[in-house]
């Protein structure tokens, strides 16, 4: 996931779960659910003003695939925010990824440049019975800012994550969960002011995945919808295949076959071509190839 496609800035988001909405996912019962991007920007020459605010919220508890872009400036200043996120209940898994980014300049004597934003996901959640996990990903920040994330109960941690300046940090840790209720916060948040006569940028990513099993299996992740996480990426990015789907296959916007990739559950598609070449930035589809049940073909979107 690359930095430079994270332009976002902080937002201070209170994350309240929505009460009454319930969904199975995981064999858990989610009890609430509450995902999010949010960018600002505020900007003066010393004489005028301009300021823009974008705020992204998911409806409900299917995917959640947004990104908030906002953009203000004059000849003599400027500042840009981005926040972006992708998020999604599976049958045995919770994914997300996301971050936020800001940058600015002012190149004049007068004037003042402020840009914040921020990707913040809170998912509470009841196991009926005890299951194993595995809390796997990244947290990473640039300049001001941090991302943390945490597998929680009542009174208790679980698994926490943090990442603050210039620092990643990777994560892959697993256990045995007791039933009960439980939260999954993620909240990436980072602010820019700028002064005359300085520029900046900042940005903070992350990637998380909550896998669940049973108390004696260990935990797989058995997809109902087609996915991929991260999305957009960089270097690689790992497609989740429902059960009726045994391959699939990259395509780009001119219809031609890059790539087709076998397998089951999941598979990894590093960005490159059957020759082994690097693809080019941009979109492509994967669309899979099902020995029954149609399923839709998946935007991917690459960027480095």
């Amino acid at each position: 996931m690359s930095r430079s496609h994270f332009l976002f800035a902080t937002f201070a988001a209170l994350i309240t779960l929505m009460p009454g909405a319930t969904a199975r996912a995981n064999g858990i019962l989610v009890l609430g659910q509450d995902r999010r991007v949010h960018a600002s920007a505020l900007v003066s020459d010393g004489v005028d003003s301009d300021s823009d605010v974008l705020h992204l919220v998911a409806p409900d508890g299917g995917p959640f695939v947004e990104s908030s872009d906002v953009f203000v400036g004059f000849q003599t200043v400027a500042a840009n925010a981005l926040g972006a996120q992708n998020s999604i209940l599976l049958q045995h898994a919770i994914h997300a990824s996301g971050g936020y980014n800001a940058a600015g300049d002012i190149p004049a004597v007068e004037g003042f440049a402020y840009a914040n934003g921020s990707s913040a996901v809170a998912i509470r959640f009841q196991l009926q019975t005890a299951a194993t996990y595995v809390f796997q990903g990244f947290v990473d920040t640039f300049g001001e800012g941090s991302v943390t994330t945490g597998l929680s109960r009542p009174f208790q941690t679980v698994e926490w994550f943090s990442s603050t300046g210039d620092t990643h940090v990777d994560f892959n840790e697993s256990g045995l969960l007791e039933p009960g209720i439980y939260d999954l916060n993620i909240n990436a948040q980072g602010t820019l002011n700028l002064e005359p006569g300085s520029a900046g940028n900042i940005s903070g990513a992350y990637e998380v995945n909550l896998v669940f099993g049973s108390a004696t299996d260990a935990p797989v992740v058995v997809a109902q919808s087609f996915a991929a996480f991260p999305n957009p990426f960089s270097n690689e990015t790992r497609i989740t295949l429902p059960e009726s789907v045994e391959a699939a296959r990259i395509v780009d916007l001119a219809g031609r076959v890059v790539r087709t990739i076998s397998g089951e559950g999941v598979l990894v598609w590093d960005g490159r071509d059957e020759n082994g070449q690097p693809t080019a930035n941009g979109v492509y589809w994967a669309a899979p190839v099902s020995a029954s049940v149609p399923t839709a073909p998946l935007k991917l979107v690459r960027v480095r």
